[in-house]
């Protein structure tokens, strides 16, 4: 009916073949993933009990005594720990920096209400200011259910722990981007990350063996 006698034509198919050989093109980067590794106490089952018992005489608890709990209970469940400064790296290149290049993207934020004011870690970029801690409000997306699991067993283990997750400033960045959680105490001087879940599919990445 519109036909003016012309035939359509492919700009594609107009224009004589281009043999591009694969050397020529660019190699595409990948973003290597945290790997998660085992880390083992600083102290025998005896001794950390032997310290625990001394220390309580006299209402001590150090942030130094509660890590080591924490990580004979992970060597305990078999868990693995992502290295922090992989996972830091990971979200700063995977999320970026925002629009400008200097827009925060992501920032630490509490599990739960308990969990609220209680990190004394400031850890930044400061270009854009990517990992600090937001304790204005509770992480909002959701957490599966090992995850959940795994934090009541912690908490029920280790009662001074206290938990965060990573999350997008926006909301809808949020889609598609899979957070890591992790565990710290006042005083511990850092966060050991132990589990990441795959936001879509809603699957724990690392399981318990």
């Amino acid at each position: 009916m519109f036909g003016i006698g012309r035939s359509k034509v492919s700009v594609t198919s107009a224009l004589p073949a281009v043999q591009v050989s694969e050397s020529v093109l660019p190699a595409r980067k990948v973003l290597e993933h945290p790997k998660p590794v085992m880390l083992e106490a600083a102290m025998s089952d005896g001794e950390r009990s032997a310290y625990n018992e001394l220390a309580k005489e006299i209402g001590f608890r150090p942030a130094s005594l509660i890590k080591d709990e924490l990580l004979a209970f992970l060597q305990e469940l078999h868990l693995p720990v992502y290295p922090y400064t992989e996972v830091y790296g990971y979200l700063n290149k995977s999320l970026g920096y925002g629009s400008s290049g200097w827009g925060q993207t992501w920032s630490w934020c509490p599990l739960r209400d308990l969990d609220c004011n209680q990190s004394d870690l400031e850890e930044r970029d400061h270009r854009s200011g990517n990992g600090a801690f937001k304790m204005d409000r509770t992480y909002h997306g959701a957490v599966p259910f090992d995850v959940v699991d795994l934090v009541k067993k912690i908490s029920k283990k280790i009662p001074d722990a206290h938990f965060f997750v990573s999350d997008t400033v926006k909301a809808i960045d949020r889609v598609g981007k899979d957070p890591f959680l992790g565990v710290s105490a006042i005083g511990m001087g850092e966060m050991i990350i132990i589990a990441e879940w795959d936001e879509p599919a809603f699957q724990l990445q690392q399981k318990q063996k």
